[in-house]
């Protein structure tokens, strides 16, 4: 029998933890008043939930629905790429705010004989986008302009990569695979509370767009409650569209001119020769260990995967289990690996632009190096790193994982940025689109949405890939085995 479970992934850090006797993915802990999840004002409290076990598979997503579209791929005989491609349709239609077409994201893929590679299907910038795009005459950094409207809107890349993805190692076809996400935006779906607690936080958000009004609020202006069934009737014509058509009518046919129409009504800069130029790339992921495990995780574009990997090497030289968990040492040398960390993938930007040095960050020797430096009693101090203020991670994006029996494993982590994205919707086509723009330096040295600095780095130039640090990652036994 195969398994499913909501799980909710609330950081841009999510792995698939693979090991010799099957498959162990996170569950999240009980929550109390205390840390109930926050959605921009929204409480929302989760029963705990126990282990959940899968003889021939596992899908994990954040809501039921999308897992359970996954599930029901691998059972009609698909494998886990066909499965993860079902997902990734599904949640755009059950988990709107984050879940997407409108948006772009990573995947870390495992094939059966053990090799990984990585599809980066990140938005890139228009080609009328321009460095200071988002300042006053002044210079100064017109606040919310990158994170709200048509003009914080990228190229979307969602629709490209799960297409990729599906050709190259699926074996179904893509209407096979997008039958559930269509069927859930054609014939609905009963909301549940948490799916109310988000729908709630952005009530005002669809009242001022006018195409999602239409959708997310009843014809009085009024909000779907519990038990209700909310349709989503243009995302479902949308989506067969992509199910018949490929992604051609999304990047070239009439679902991109209707984009493009919007888009051009709101002041944004999308054209259709920016759709139809985008392509996704595949990589070769960042390979490191630790303790005697391998991880296969996220290259630049993605800052993540080597941010990891020089952390886990300076901790590798530590004993903390003999040091205990929580304990001052050992949080002392966590906390100052990260910090060095943090600093050093400000160095880090599109493989296409900067000459990363990636060979360097995750080298041994350079974190014996940096552990030599950290005192044992006292901070670093900041001055001494590179500025930069840590925040804590935001609910916006979303990750799922996916796992068959072959031995075909895939993480994919994907957003709208915000929450909704740019808070527009591209028209009748009926999917909310990304707020990208602001993961690029709108000014050297100012802060994004998420408190990460800009640097010199990721400056915005037109149709330029973005670079943020979401890592999907496998982490294998030692054994490099699945099952």
């Amino acid at each position: 029998m195969i398994f499913s479970r909501n799980f909710r992934s609330f950081v841009c850090f999510s792995l698939l933890m693979l090991t010799g006797t099957g498959l162990a993915a996170p569950v999240h802990a009980a929550s109390t008043a205390e840390n109930a999840l926050d959605f921009q004002g929204a409480r929302i409290r989760l029963a705990r939930l126990p282990p959940a076990m899968g003889e021939h598979g596992m899908v994990v997503s954040a809501q039921k629905l999308a897992s359970d579209a996954g599930v029901r791929v691998l059972k009609e005989g698909g494998n886990a790429v066909d499965a993860a491609v079902a997902v990734g349709y599904a949640l755009a239609v059950v988990y709107p705010a984050a879940g997407n077409i409108g948006g772009g994201g990573f995947m870390t893929l495992r094939t059966p004989d053990g090799k990984s590679v990585f599809i980066d299907f990140r938005e890139h910038a228009p080609l009328a986008a321009k460095e200071d795009m988002y300042r006053d005459k002044d210079g100064h950094v017109i606040p919310g302009l990158s994170t709200k409207g048509w003009k914080s809107v990228a190229v979307p890349g969602t629709v490209a990569g799960l297409e990729l993805a599906l050709k190259t190692w699926g074996s179904m076809t893509r209407q096979q695979v997008m039958a559930p996400a269509i069927e859930l935006a054609k014939n609905g779906y009963i909301l549940q509370e948490n799916d109310v607690h988000l729908l709630a936080t952005s009530t005002n958000i669809f009242r001022d767009d006018l195409y999602a009004s239409t959708i997310f609020l009843k014809s009085d202006g009024s909000t779907y409650k519990e038990g209700e069934r909310l349709i989503q009737s243009d995302l479902a014509t949308t989506l067969q569209k992509i199910a018949d058509q490929g992604p051609e009518v999304f990047y070239h046919g009439d679902i991109a001119q209707e984009t493009v129409r919007v888009s051009q009504g709101g002041g944004g800069l999308l054209t259709l020769k920016d759709l139809a130029s985008y392509k996704p790339r595949v990589l070769s992921p960042v390979t490191c260990s630790y303790r005697g495990y391998q991880i296969d995780t996220a290259p630049p574009p993605s800052g993540g995967g080597v941010a990891l990997c020089e952390m886990l090497n300076i901790l590798s030289g530590y004993d903390l289990k003999k040091e205990g968990l929580y304990s001052v040492s050992s949080v002392h040398q966590e906390v100052e690996a990260m910090r060095h960390t943090y600093s050093d993938r400000r160095d880090l930007g599109d493989p296409d632009f900067v000459k990363n040095p990636v060979e360097k960050l995750i080298d041994p020797s350079y974190a014996n190096a940096i552990r030599a430096a950290i005192p044992e009693n006292r901070a670093v101090p900041s001055a001494s790193l590179a500025v930069g203020q840590a925040e804590p991670e935001k609910p916006e994006t979303t990750h799922f994982s996916v796992m068959d029996k072959s031995g075909y494993a895939v993480a994919v982590t994907y957003t709208l940025n915000g929450w909704f994205g740019a808070k527009v919707m591209a028209g009748k086509a009926g999917y909310f689109l990304n707020d990208e723009m602001d993961d690029f330096s709108s000014a050297p040295g100012v802060p994004n949405m998420f408190g990460l600095v800009g640097s010199k780095l990721t400056p915005l130039r037109p149709a330029r890939p973005l670079f943020l640090p979401c890592l999907p990652l496998f982490f294998p036994g030692m054994d490099r085995r699945l099952w």
